[in-house]
């Protein structure tokens, strides 16, 4: 049976939180408001602390920058800030784990409640063939700033990958698992082979008391 690779996207991938990253950019360019932004920045740094109790109502809220947006104009929006800002925030050593399980014929998946077309790029990118992320709903071409099914986050990702392992009828006992947040302990326990990347302080004690492997990077790829 063929052995599986997940990926996670912020601050594995990327030495960036890629949401975050992307509403920095769109302030700067003067596309979202003052309030927008730092209604996202309070939410996201509460993230970080491990403060919020309900983060996937949280994330579902975070996508309400794209309201009224046309599709258009957004995708390349979207195309100018992963070529100018996220490409360029890619760990090198990570490129590296990802060319090495692609030697071994390893069959690799990107799973991120970030927006799909960012996961979607970043999987493009580094010739990762799947991937999972959060649809944006649009309604006569404009985003509503809602999104459409269930975010990739916490359970839902083990639901997403569990589903995906089933249909490509893989083995459970050969599966790598790259997170970097507790909300992902889900993930790294479906693993056999979990390893903690950049790790908040809570999975930092959890991966620690398992002895799973931790992996700190700093180095960008370009």
């Amino acid at each position: 049976m063929e052995e599986l690779v997940i990926f996670d996207l912020d601050n594995v991938l990327i030495k960036e939180h890629s949401h975050k990253a992307l509403l920095d950019y769109l302030f700067q360019q003067k596309l979202v408001g003052s309030f927008c932004y730092l209604k996202n920045c309070i939410g996201f740094y509460f993230y970080k602390k491990g403060w919020i109790k309900n983060s996937k109502r949280i994330i579902g809220h975070s996508f309400g920058f794209l309201k009224n947006q046309r599709k258009e104009e957004m995708t390349e929006i979207l195309n100018v800030f992963f070529e100018n800002i996220l490409k360029k925030n890619i760990f090198g050593e990570m490129v590296e784990i990802i060319n090495e399980h692609k030697k071994n014929n390893r069959k690799l998946i990107l799973v991120s409640g970030a927006l799909r077309s960012i996961v979607e790029k970043t999987a493009e990118f580094l010739k990762i063939d799947h991937c999972i992320g959060t649809s944006p709903e649009i309604v006569n071409n404009k985003f509503t700033g809602r999104t459409i099914g269930e975010i990739a986050y916490g359970k839902n990702k083990v639901k997403y990958i569990d589903l995906f392992v089933k249909q490509k009828n893989m083995s459970p006992k050969n599966i790598w698992s790259y997170a970097n947040h507790i909300s992902d302990l889900g993930i790294l326990e479906f693993a056999s082979i979990p390893v903690a990347v950049n790790p908040d302080r809570f999975l930092y004690k959890m991966a620690k008391k398992r002895k799973w492997s931790i992996l700190l990077f700093n180095k960008t790829y370009l």
